[in-house]
C-alpha cells in the first residue's frame, strides 16, 4: 500500500462528515529558516506545514536534502508532531545527505505552523549551507486525497568556529530547584563493549528513564567530550543510528528534570566495516615433492588492526595463528596432488579478507616388491614371473616379503587386503641402499588376498599406492597340520623317559646306601660277637683239657668243639673279609 492509498481511507472517512470548502493551498517550510551556529554544536530545525485553510490536511510526505560536508543529522524526532500515523518512519542518511518521512493523522489539521518532525543537526565545518525540500506532497482531508501543496521553503545557515548565539536564541536553563537527574546508564545490543570494535554500522542504544525525567538530549559524534545541548529530543528510552561511518564515535546523553539538566555520559562506539588488506601471500617448496610448503604472508588494517590469520587447505581449516610477528608458516605434510591454499586475515571487528593460491605436490616413486618367501620356496613379485607362478602361502605360515626402493631410510607401508575386510597395514624401514624386508608374524585367513604398498620419506612425502599383487592363502595339509603336534608329543615322551630314568637311578642309589648301611652293621656285629664266642669256646676246651680221665662222649664233644671252632673261625674270617672288600668297592 503506497502513501497516497494509505491516507485515502482517512480522506474518505472525513468526506462523509465534512462538507466545508476544501483547502485551496498548503506549504511546507523549515523553522528557523536561517541562523548562525558554532562548529561542533547542535541545533534544531522543525519541518512545518501550513494547511492553507479549508477542510484542512491529514497527511504529508517529503524528501529533504543537506550537504553532509557541512552538516550531519544527529537525530530526527516525532515528539510534538501533528501526525500520529507513520507509514514511512522519519529516516536520514548522512552519507547521501537526505531526510525522508511520510506521516498522517485520523483527524484533520488546520493551522499555519503545524510541526511534523524536528531535526537535530551537528555543524561540521565553517561555511554557509542550505537545507531544502527535494520533493513533497500534502493531502487534503477532502475524501479524495487531493495534493494541495503549492510551495516548499528552504533554510540557509552560517556555520562559524566561534560560539555565537543561534537564531532564535535557545531557551535559558532555569536555576535548579532540587537534585539534578543522575548520569544515564546506557547499554547497546549492537555494540555491547565500548572498548571492542564492531562491523555493525547501525549502532543502537538503550537506557532506562527515571520517573522524574522530563527530557532527554543526546548526540553522536567523534568528539569525546561534546555536550548534547539543552534541547530535549523527547521522552524516549532508545536510539538507533543507521549507516554510521567507520571510526571512533561517542554517544553523549543526559537527562533533564524539573531541577535542570544532569551530567553527561560519553559512551565510546568503535565501528570498522572495512576488511583488512592482504599485502603479501606466497607458497614456496624446496622441490616438486616437498609435502611441507612454507607460506609467506602479511596484512594490514588501518582502524581496528589485524586480530588473527586463518589458513585453510582444500576448504578445511588447517591452522589459526595470532602471532602477528611471524610472516612464515609451514603447513603439511600434504598428500601428492593439487591443493587449494586459502589465507584469511581477520581484523578486531570481525571483518575478513581472503586470497587463494593453487599448488601441486608431485608423488614419490612407489616401492618395489621383489620376492615372497614361503615353505614352498621364493616367489618373484615382478612381472612376468608373477603371472606364471602366483605367490601362495598357507594359513600356518608367516608372510615374508622382500623389496627395494630408491629412497634410503624411508618407511614402506604394506597393505594386506581381503574382500569385505579392513586392510591390514604393516610398516618396514628401508636401509641405506633402499632395500627392505617385512615379516608379518600373524597367520592370515584362508582366501584371496591382495598386496600393495606405499613409501613415505622423512619429510612426509608420499608415493602413490602400488598396483595390487594377488596372494593365495590356502589351508595346510593334515600331515603338515599335525606334524608339529606329533613332534611335540615325541619330545614330551622323551622328556618323561629321561625323568623316569633319573628317578630310578635316585631310587637305586638310595637302596645301595641302605645295603651298605646294613653290611656295615653286620660286619660290626660279627667283628664284635664272634671273638667273644670264640673266647668262650676256648675257655670250655681249656677246662676239658684240665680234667683227667675224660669219658668217651666227652672226648668226642671235646674234639667236635675244637673242630667247629677252627672251621667257624676260618669261615667267618673269610666272610668278614669279603664284606669289607665289597663295601670298599661301593665307596669307590
Amino acid at each position: 500500500m503506497n502513501f497516497k492509498k494509505f491516507f485515502l481511507f482517512f480522506s474518505i472517512f472525513f468526506f462523509f462528515f465534512s462538507f466545508t470548502k476544501a483547502a485551496t493551498s498548503a506549504t511546507l517550510s523549515l523553522f528557523p529558516n536561517s541562523g548562525t551556529f558554532s562548529v561542533g554544536k547542535t541545533f534544531s530545525v522543525s519541518v512545518r506545514v501550513d494547511s492553507g485553510g479549508g477542510v484542512g490536511i491529514n497527511a504529508a510526505e517529503a524528501l529533504l536534502s543537506f550537504d553532509p560536508a557541512y552538516l550531519n543529522v544527529n537525530s530526527v524526532a516525532k515528539s510534538g508532531s501533528i501526525f500520529t500515523l507513520w507509514p514511512v518512519e522519519p529516516t536520514f542518511s548522512n552519507t547521501k545527505g537526505e531526510i525522508s518521512f511520510a506521516g498522517g493523522s485520523p483527524t484533520a489539521y488546520t493551522g499555519s505552523a503545524g510541526t511534523i518532525i524536528s531535526i537535530t543537526f551537528v555543524a561540521k565545518k565553517e561555511g554557509t549551507t542550505e537545507v531544502k525540500f527535494k520533493s513533497g506532497s500534502v493531502l487534503a482531508a477532502d475524501g479524495k486525497g487531493t495534493n494541495v501543496l503549492t510551495s516548499m521553503g528552504s533554510a540557509t545557515f552560517t556555520l562559524k568556529s566561534e560560539v555565537v548565539t543561534p537564531t532564535p536564541p535557545a531557551e535559558e536553563e532555569k536555576p535548579p530547584t532540587g537534585p539534578l537527574p543522575p548520569k544515564p546508564e546506557v547499554s547497546s545490543p549492537t555494540h555491547p563493549d565500548p572498548e571492542k570494535w564492531y562491523s555493525n554500522k547501525n549502532p543502537e542504544f538503550n537506557w532506562k528513564t527515571p520517573f522524574d525525567v522530563i527530557g532527554v538530549a543526546f548526540l553522536l559524534n567523534q568528539n569525546p567530550a561534546s555536550n548534547p545541548g539543552v534541547i530535549s529530543q523527547g521522552l524516549i528510552d532508545s536510539k538507533k543510528y543507521e549507516n554510521v561511518e567507520d571510526g571512533i564515535w561517542y554517544f553523549h546523553i543526559k537527562y533533564q528534570n524539573k531541577a535542570g539538566w544532569g551530567p553527561t555520559l560519553h559512551r565510546k562506539v568503535l565501528i570498522d566495516t572495512t576488511p583488512p588488506e592482504i599485502k603479501e601471500f606466497s607458497v614456496k617448496k624446496e622441490d616438486p615433492t616437498d609435502p611441507k610448503p612454507v607460506l609467506t604472508f602479511s596484512a594490514t588494517d588501518t582502524l581496528s588492526g589485524i586480530d588473527f590469520y586463518q589458513i585453510l587447505v582444500d576448504d578445511k581449516e588447517f591452522a589459526t595463528t595470532a602471532d602477528l610477528g611471524t610472516k612464515l608458516f609451514q603447513i603439511g605434510p600434504l598428500p601428492p596432488g593439487k591443493h587449494k591454499i586459502e589465507l584469511k586475515a581477520f581484523d578486531k571487528a570481525g571483518n575478513s579478507k581472503s586470497e587463494v593460491r593453487e599448488m601441486e605436490i608431485e608423488p614419490l616413486k612407489h616401492p618395489i616388491f621383489t620376492t615372497l618367501i614361503s615353505r614352498e620356496g621364493e616367489f618373484s613379485l615382478q612381472p612376468p614371473a608373477i603371472q606364471k607362478t602366483p605367490p601362495k602361502i598357507t594359513t600356518e605360515e608367516w608372510l615374508i616379503i622382500k623389496g627395494t626402493s630408491v629412497y634410503p631410510e624411508a618407511t614402506v607401508k604394506v597393505f594386506l587386503t581381503k574382500e569385505k575386510k579392513e586392510p591390514i597395514v604393516k610398516e618396514a624401514k628401508t636401509d641405506a641402499e633402499g632395500n627392505w624386508l617385512l615379516v608379518y608374524d600373524q597367520r592370515l585367513e584362508k582366501g584371496k588376498w591382495q598386496i600393495s604398498g606405499q613409501i613415505i620419506d622423512k619429510r612426509g612425502a608420499q608415493s602413490p599406492e602400488t598396483e595390487k599383487i594377488p596372494l593365495t592363502v590356502a589351508s595346510s595339509s593334515p600331515i603338515k597340520k599335525y606334524s608339529d603336534l606329533v613332534l611335540i608329543s615325541l619330545l614330551v615322551i622323551i622328556a618323561l623317559l629321561i625323568w623316569y630314568n633319573r628317578e630310578e637311578k635316585k631310587k637305586l642309589k638310595r637302596k645301595i646306601e641302605e645295603i651298605k648301611t646294613h653290611f656295615e652293621k653286620l660286619k660290626e656285629k660279627i667283628t664284635r660277637v664272634f671273638p667273644a664266642l670264640r673266647e668262650e669256646i676256648k675257655e670250655q676246651i681249656e677246662v676239658l683239657d684240665k680234667r683227667p680221665g675224660l669219658s668217651k662222649n666227652e672226648k668226642i664233644l671235646y674234639d667236635k668243639l675244637k673242630e667247629a671252632l677252627d672251621i667257624s673261625d676260618a669261615f667267618l674270617s673269610e666272610e668278614v673279609k669279603e664284606i669289607g672288600d665289597l663295601l670298599e668297592k661301593k665307596k669307590k
